[in-house]
């Protein structure tokens, strides 16, 4: 799966500034950059799955270390 894009769609905001995004029929708890907002939809690529999926706002080529 890594290299592959998935969209995401944002639920909801938290009061702590992360969100509850629903990827891959999956509700997920994350960190996204500043501007997205509740009800967005937006590319999730997957940069690596061990020991847990890490994931990259965005289409296109994984950068390492972003």
């Amino acid at each position: 799966m890594v290299g592959q894009t998935l969209p995401a769609q944002v639920l909801s905001k938290f009061s702590d500034g992360s969100f509850l995004v629903r990827v891959a029929d999956t509700n997920a708890r994350m960190l996204l950059p500043n501007g997205i907002n509740a009800g967005d939809e937006l590319p999730l690529t997957v940069v690596s799955g061990q020991p847990r999926a890490t994931l990259q706002v965005g289409a296109g080529n994984p950068q390492a270390g972003q």
